[in-house]
């Protein structure tokens, strides 16, 4: 009898093992499963916003081929409806960034300070309720000197951060830099990123795409309801010039900053979101184009 106790127990431990290690295989099997699966579908999702880059190159260069003004009533301009994929579903929308100011633009063709658009920055930030000193903490970042101008900072200030680090001495390679500046407040960046934009050249400000706030920068008193009208206009393709522009009667005695103005675009971000399954994959794409063909400048994906 006790001999026939112990092979039970025996015979109980052993199943007992058999069931862990197969309950522990199922786990690990499911685990794969699930990993590969979501694996797939990131590859998949992956491939649909590349596939979306494709698309909205495509339609950038039809629409420079039909005409030189760009503007928000024009196809480019409009949200895309959700397109229903494998799965799941893709949305885009592009917008265009010569509607902002570019904060390269601080610098001229022969990388010293441009004052008009100094200036420009300027009453950009005291339109946004902005600390002004930012523009000199911004000029700081970019030249290439080691000159700290009045409220700047230099690579002497950055050191002694924690971490310590120094100046970039060169253009703007994204808007993120900002947040490296030494009295950029998170709340201030928040506010200025809508106005803002990093391009790899001095571009003009295409009037038919800014910013009501980035329009009341350029024109000195322009009343409230005026600058309403005139972006309204200014949307729709009304204007084909700046000139055209220039002769509404609502700027008839005010000071207008004409310089680096224009009606069309070259650069423009696509905002490329994939939901397949669990997981989302957003790309933003800065795209270039001009009259022979449209590029990808620079690609980030992330997921949510």
């Amino acid at each position: 009898m006790k001999q026939r106790g112990v092979a039970l127990i025996t015979a109980l431990l052993i199943v007992a093992l058999v069931v862990i290690v197969a309950t522990s295989l199922l786990e690990k099997q499911h685990f794969m499963m699930r990993r590969t699966a979501n694996h797939l579908q990131q590859e998949q999702a992956y491939l649909y916003a590349l596939g979306a880059e494709s698309w909205a190159m495509k339609v950038l260069m039809r629409d420079r081929q039909q005409n030189n003004v760009d503007h928000l009533g024009e196809m480019w301009a409009k949200q895309l409806p959700p397109a229903f994929i494998s799965g799941g579903q893709l949305n885009g929308k592009l917008n265009d960034e010569q509607g902002k100011f570019n904060l390269n633009n601080l610098l001229d063709s022969e990388n010293k300070p441009s004052p008009e658009n100094i200036q420009r920055f300027e009453k950009l930030l005291k339109k946004l309720n902005l600390p002004t000193n930012l523009v000199t903490q911004v000029l700081d970042w970019i030249d290439n000197d080691s000159t700290v101008q009045t409220s700047g900072a230099e690579d002497n200030e950055y050191a002694l951060q924690t971490p310590s680090y120094r100046t970039a001495n060169t253009r703007f390679q994204s808007v993120e830099e900002l947040r490296l500046l030494l009295n950029m407040k998170e709340e201030h960046f928040k506010t200025l990123l809508p106005h803002i934009t990093v391009l790899p050249s001095i571009t003009p400000i295409n009037l038919n795409t800014t910013t009501e706030v980035i329009l009341n920068s350029m024109i000195e008193n322009l009343p409230e309801t005026a600058a309403k009208t005139l972006l309204e206009k200014a949307h729709k393709g009304i204007y084909k010039t700046v000139d055209e522009f220039l002769k509404e009667s609502a700027l008839n005695n005010l000071k207008v900053d004409m310089k680096g103005l224009g009606v069309a675009s070259d650069y423009f971000r696509l905002e490329a979101t994939v939901s397949i399954g669990e997981n989302t994959m957003i790309l933003e794409s800065l795209l270039q184009r001009d009259g022979q063909q449209s590029r990808v400048l620079m690609r980030n994906f992330r997921g949510e």
